[in-house]
């Protein structure tokens, strides 16, 4: 992790570490176009008189029980419409300040920024409601099952009691449009606690359609008489089935492009979003990057992607987005799509050269996204026990620092946190400095990026893969040691602005860890690339190894020459370059034998030698003593 001691305006609080990028030297030159993206707002359309409410449907289901009864038809009620009790609450939230729009957003709920019942007139990044002026937090609005309390302190006002009940009976399979339990979008989900989720947010859309089918109610001719009475008659289904099998679906496949090898690459495990009226549905991608959301949508529904799986968020700071959009995890608007076109909607993110956009955050946060999940994959492959439970990623264009796996939010607690939040936050006032503090004490971070080059271009691909593997390789770290040695490791950083010297007390901590990260980034980086076919995968592949073994221990003028970034491979493979000045005749061991003597009582070079002879038996004790002197240890 490089330490650069200029304090970047903004977020610089958040990187009490940064990891050390290699930059390939493969952008082109281009052109940037402005300073970034003109602001693309949402357009509201009509105001609809909203058809849901549960006074709507019970007016509807007495007129249509007089109909039945008119035409002596068996019903299994009287007087139907006391039957009927409210499903959801559609609610409008407004916070006031950045800590309740953080506790809002942290709830799990379904957060629409514009109203669920009111047509959209053109579909941009997002709507700003100019009621709360231009700098304000924008209204949220969403559903939330009607036994639900609503225990959050945000300012909310509930816009109506609604009835929401399947229509048609291929949606009775749907999940209801609420999920609280973080990680349980995924209606596939083998997390045991999902499966009471699920169970408990069905009912109540389930349970109404069971109802009125219990009670010979026509769903189809109740869900017309509740358009038609609320003056939404285009709403009306005309098809002249009882019922409606709805084999309809939102499909697609959602994939980036990386520019390093030019090819398209699958988006696993993001989540895709669509609606249509109170009709939300949300799901995540599977690992060839394709979603399918059975639902019957008979007109325009919009469909959206978003950066989050409910733990792990990936949340982006440009010189474009207001404050309040740091706070919602990056999402892109696909758009607003007919019934015909919904089975296809599919979406490559593309490379844009100018970090200030929206763009270029959006592709930045798949490649994050994509390389985060993988690093766990490889970790597993090479016999390392870890699985990222959540994480607190932050993505920015340039006003951070390079990169970081500070983990923060798992010593929130610590005194530590509050005295690196305060050293970074020293000599920024005013209302950046305000809205920084108040938004990352809450959503403090565990891996940050900077995605924008020293030529203020936005970084290629590899670089980007590259960097966030070595930020995994840190967090993967994090987990074997605990916070007791990832508080110490960020106060010797804090205490020392930076990585200090070889010399500086407790320096041998950092050689160690910081080792770890570039080893992780090098060995994934290559694993990643070599798998692709084609000489370009092949070449990235290449230069990550080589930035490994050509590392001269001994060149001063290089900036932590002293950090041993290549040890750990040296101890896997076989020769050495002989412009190194490296002994290395070590071959025998393995990245989860080196990982296993990082642990938290290991504190400096010499410790990991005498811990990892002793964990193997003195495997090859001569080669190993030899090579670690031959990098100065």
């Amino acid at each position: 992790m490089k330490i650069k001691i200029l304090l970047f305006l903004f977020l610089s609080l958040i990187f009490i570490q940064s990891c050390e990028v290699n930059e390939l030297d493969q952008n082109p030159t281009e052109e940037l176009v402005g300073k970034g993206d003109p602001e693309n707002l949402t357009i509201l359309g009509n105001k609809r008189t909203n058809p849901f409410t549960i006074e709507n449907a019970k007016l509807a289901m007495q007129i249509l029980e007089a109909k039945y009864r008119k035409e002596n038809r068996r019903l299994g009620c009287s007087n139907c419409s006391t039957s009927l009790s409210p499903t959801h609450k559609y609610v409008k939230f407004k916070p006031q300040n950045y800590d309740q729009l953080i506790a809002l957003e942290q709830t799990g709920y379904d957060l629409w920024d514009y109203p669920l019942d009111q047509d959209i007139q053109f579909i941009g990044d997002y709507y700003h409601d100019p009621a709360v002026g231009t700098d304000g937090i924008t209204y949220f609005y969403t559903l939330i099952p009607f036994q639900y309390s609503i225990n959050i302190n945000v300012p909310y006002d509930i816009l109506s009691d609604v009835y929401l009940y399947h229509e048609d009976d291929g949606d009775i399979q749907d999940v209801d449009p609420w999920t609280p339990r973080p990680g349980c979008y995924d209606p596939n989900s083998t997390d045991p606690n999902c499966a009471i989720a699920r169970e408990t947010l069905v009912s109540n859309t389930l349970n109404a359609t069971k109802t009125l089918d219990d009670l010979g109610i026509n769903r189809k001719e109740l869900y017309n008489l509740m358009m038609e009475i609320s003056g939404n008659e285009d709403e009306v289904i005309t098809d002249t089935n009882a019922r409606i099998n709805s084999t309809n679906v939102v499909a697609g496949t959602i994939k980036v492009r990386d520019n390093s090898i030019n090819a398209d690459v699958p988006l696993g495990g993001v989540l895709v979003k669509s609606r249509r009226w109170f009709k939300l549905r949300r799901i995540l991608t599977r690992p060839n990057g394709q979603y399918s959301i059975c639902v019957n949508y008979r007109k325009k529904a919009i469909v959206s992607v978003q950066f989050s799986n409910g733990s792990t968020k990936i949340r982006g700071i440009n010189n474009v987005w207001k404050f309040w959009q740091f706070v919602i995890p990056v999402n892109k608007t696909l758009g607003e799509f007919n019934t015909s076109d919904l089975a296809n909607v599919s979406y490559t993110f593309q490379y844009n050269s100018n970090p200030n956009t929206n763009a270029a955050t959006q592709w930045v946060a798949a490649h994050t996204w994509n390389t985060i999940r993988d690093a766990g994959l490889k970790n597993s492959q090479l016999g390392i026990n870890y699985t990222s439970e959540a994480l607190n990623v932050w993505i920015s264009s340039r006003i951070t620092q390079t990169a970081s796996a500070p983990m923060l939010r798992t010593l929130f607690n610590t005194s530590i946190v509050s005295l690196g939040l305060d050293f970074y936050l020293a000599g920024v006032t005013g209302p950046i400095g305000v809205v920084a503090k108040q938004i990352m004490q809450n959503l403090v971070p565990d891996i940050t990026l900077r995605y924008g080059s020293s030529s203020s271009q936005t970084q290629f691909a590899a670089s980007i893969i590259e960097t966030i593997y070595h930020e995994m390789g840190h967090a993967t770290h994090y987990t074997l040691v605990g916070n007791g040695y990832w508080t110490d490791y960020i106060s010797y950083i804090v205490s020392n602005g930076g990585y200090g010297s070889k010399n500086t007390t407790g320096s041998g901590r950092i050689a160690v860890a910081e080792a770890w990260g570039a080893y992780v980034g090098g060995l994934y980086g290559s694993m990643y690339y070599g798998g692709v076919s084609g000489g370009a995968g092949q070449a990235i592949a290449d230069n990550f190894i080589l930035n490994l073994e050509n590392q001269k221990p001994s060149d001063t003028s290089k900036s932590n020459y002293w950090i041993p970034r290549g040890l750990y491979f040296d101890l896997t493979d076989t020769g050495e370059p002989g412009i190194t000045g490296v002994v290395d005749n070590a071959n025998l061991y393995t990245p989860n034998m080196i990982f296993g003597s990082l642990n938290s009582g290991v504190l400096s070079v010499a410790q990991f030698k005498t811990d990892l002879l002793g964990r193997n038996n003195n495997l090859q004790s001569s080669q190993v003593n030899q090579l670690i002197q031959s990098y100065g240890y």
